[in-house]
């Protein structure tokens, strides 16, 4: 059986190490006072700790080495100086518990179970519960649209998210909200492409917006690339036919970059409230794009039930007023498709309205086509056919 043998220190410092710092790491170590310190580096012999095997031992003493303290293995047979720490024993109920086996026992700096640097082990636990509480901290913030702890704010210089400024940066919250009002804007240039009552300004305003919209869109695109630190010509990726998808994603999906970079100060930060309302309103014009194409696409399939039959040109000659009506009727009239209206005079004027956005937009248009050819003086223009329906008394 191995004779036990114990540790003790006389206050040397191995080479290589400052006597200060030595002290300092040696007391944070042993959780010593002053007093205690004071009485360890006096010079007398110590001991550090009794009745270990000589392996044991051997363990502390290359552990102590590490923070420059000379340690020295002797027999217990020899009297010593009693260690600092025993010189006022500790209350029976001052215990420690080892942070990786969790055994409990008198507070010392080796558990004996583990051979564990509690104290070290205990500050290590506690730095990592520090951090993990300071993560889900900045994961709060965030949530929140705020900044996380001791990151910058946002540059008060940089750019909004409207403009057509193309310097600066564009967080993923913001851009998003932006995303979402441009899409409605998208969709609505196309509602009022497909519904409206003169054709020419109406194709004009929405090229317009298209193209105003286009513009917002690589703005932004260039401003997020910023915000990563990234070129904003990744921005043209977005234009490549399939390509264009992913890289999209990316972009919006892509986490900035912490504090300042090479394109601007921190990005400001977005509003959930802003991007769920610009969710709503990209939902709201879709579902009415959508309801107003599917009205059209089913007012062009259907067949009017007059005309599903063939009407005899005298009687179509009876109605109209006239040959050139009734030709009229047949080429033009007879197959176009949406909203549509012929009127006539009894003075022989004719005239109709096809691919109107409405019933009024076509009867209106049909009465004022008439009257345009209408004599002065001659019975007014009445609508005698409305989207293929013959009016009752014709």
């Amino acid at each position: 059986m191995d004779a036990r043998v114990q540790l003790v220190f006389s206050g040397e410092v191995l080479s290589g190490f400052r006597l200060d710092d030595v002290k300092r790491s040696l007391g944070e170590l042993l959780k010593l006072d002053e007093a205690r310190m004071a009485r360890l580096f006096s010079g007398a012999p110590t001991v550090l700790k009794r009745a270990l095997l000589p392996d044991e031992a051997r363990r502390y003493v290359d552990r102590l080495a590490r923070v420059g303290a000379l340690i020295r293995i002797e027999p217990c047979e020899q009297s010593l100086a009693a260690a600092p720490a025993a010189a006022a024993p500790a209350p029976a109920v001052d215990e420690i518990e080892c942070p990786k086996c969790g055994e409990r026992q008198p507070r010392q700096v080796f558990c004996r179970a583990c051979t564990t640097n509690m104290p070290m082990g205990i500050a290590a636990k506690l730095e990592a519960e520090q951090e993990a509480r300071a993560a889900r901290l900045a994961e709060s913030r965030a949530r929140r649209g705020l900044p996380a702890p001791g990151e910058a704010a946002a540059d008060d210089e940089a750019p909004p998210m409207w403009g057509l400024g193309f310097s600066g940066r564009m967080a993923r919250l913001p851009y998003a909200t932006a995303g979402g009002w441009m899409v409605t804007a998208l969709y609505l240039l196309t509602l009022m492409m497909i519904h409206g009552r003169w054709a020419v300004p109406r194709v004009i305003l929405a090229g317009v917006g298209f193209i105003l919209v286009l513009v917002v869109a690589l703005r932004a695109s260039v401003l997020r690339c910023h915000d990563f630190d990234r070129s904003g010509w990744w921005s043209l990726t977005t234009l490549v036919p399939y390509v264009g998808a992913i890289a999209a994603l990316v972009i919006s999906l892509m986490p900035g970059t912490r504090g300042d970079n090479d394109h601007g100060g921190p990005a400001r930060r977005g509003s959930w409230l802003g991007f769920g309302l610009s969710m709503l309103a990209m939902c709201l014009a879709i579902g009415l794009t959508i309801q107003k194409a599917m009205s059209m696409m089913s007012l062009a399939g259907a067949a009017p039930p007059h005309e599903a039959r063939a009407v005899p040109d005298e009687q179509l000659a009876g109605v109209l007023r006239s040959a050139e009506a009734v030709r009229a009727y047949r080429e033009e009239y007879a197959g176009a498709a949406g909203h549509k209206a012929f009127a006539v005079s009894e003075g022989g004027a004719w005239g109709f309205k096809t691919g109107a956005g409405s019933v009024q937009d076509a009867l209106e248009g049909a009465i004022a086509n008439c009257d345009a050819h209408r004599k002065p003086y001659t019975a007014e223009c009445a609508p005698v056919n409305l989207n293929g329906s013959w009016a009752p008394d014709q």
